[in-house]
């Protein structure tokens, strides 16, 4: 059904994660990957090429960048979607000019309301839901610094499918690990209480996340607002039991001393994302008449200083 070798890939967004996955792409196997970037960063690498750094190495490769996703000649067998979720509309109207029958859109990006997006755009036989897990930061306009990185794909009935077996041979034979959930409903879910619980508080607080474990007011505070969006979760069938709370909280204590990326945004004074996971959250909170008041009042705090 799906081409395993010589793949077209579109990658939209390439800021620190689809550059990150992209030069995996471009390095360790022979794909085509076409960045989509934008500003600055886009303009170095034009120059310069895309410079990534990791603990083991540094290379710089001379890929196909632009900003417009009509500028790639082929059709794109996959279409890889980390940017912004602020970016997500504008996104779908670039590319309605570039997907063909074949090709499977797959989507990185943080949050939970993307995936419908997509879906409502190209149906759901086109976009595969996933998320990622990879400390990956821009340091200056075509420098990226990246660990390995882990993807997340699954169909939503939990079963297995050509597409996910597609693209877990196309990342885990580019180096890059990929785990087919059993649950991407909840597994998703999990991943967004993360994003609502530490990079919110590491954006407020402007502390890294090693910092927040550190001092035991931090952890309390963590620990209440998983009280909160546990109500949540469960309006939405997802069940955040104390098993999952124990993993995501050591998933955060493991990661070290690292800068979530909005925190990363906040300090270098960018549009940050907290409207992606707190404010969906409130959404849907209001939907369902939930009080999460102190959710509410770190996404205000966030709102007041982006509005500054």
């Amino acid at each position: 059904m799906l081409k395993r070798e010589n793949n077209n890939i579109l990658i939209m967004g390439a800021g620190a994660v689809g550059g990150a996955f992209g030069a995996k792409l471009v390095k360790e196997k022979n794909n085509t990957v076409f960045f989509i970037a934008r500003g600055p960063h886009l303009e170095t690498i034009k120059r310069n090429g895309l410079s990534v750094q990791t603990r083991k190495e540094k290379f710089t490769l001379k890929v196909n960048f632009s900003d417009n996703p009509g500028d790639f000649n082929s059709k794109p067998d996959l279409i890889l979607l980390t940017l912004k979720s602020f970016d997500t509309e504008i996104a779908i109207e670039q590319l309605k000019s570039v997907v063909f029958k074949k090709t499977q859109i797959l989507s990185l990006q943080n949050g939970i309301e993307n995936y419908p997006k997509l879906v409502n755009a190209f149906g759901e036989k086109r976009v595969v839901r996933g998320f990622c897990g990879i400390n990956a930061e821009v340091l200056k306009p075509g420098v990226i610094q990246c660990g390995p990185g882990e993807i997340f794909i699954g169909e939503n009935k939990g079963k297995m499918s050509a597409r996910i077996q597609w693209l877990q041979s196309l990342f885990e034979e580019s180096n890059i690990r990929c785990t087919i959930s059993e649950d991407i409903h909840q597994d998703v879910w999990r991943k967004f209480a993360w994003n609502c619980i530490f990079n919110i508080v590491t954006a407020t607080t402007q502390l890294k996340l090693s910092k927040i474990f550190d001092d035991p007011e931090k952890i309390q505070l963590c620990k209440n607002l998983f009280k909160e969006i546990r109500q949540v979760a469960k309006s939405q069938d997802v069940l955040l039991g104390a098993d999952k709370e124990k993993l995501i909280f050591d998933i955060a204590k493991d990661a070290g001393d690292i800068k979530p990326s909005t925190l990363q945004d906040r300090l270098k004074g960018k549009r940050m994302e907290y409207d992606a996971f707190t404010g969906a959250l409130i959404r849907l909170a209001d939907k369902h008449k939930i009080h999460i008041p102190l959710n509410r009042s770190l996404y205000n705090q966030l709102k007041k200083f982006d509005n500054q």
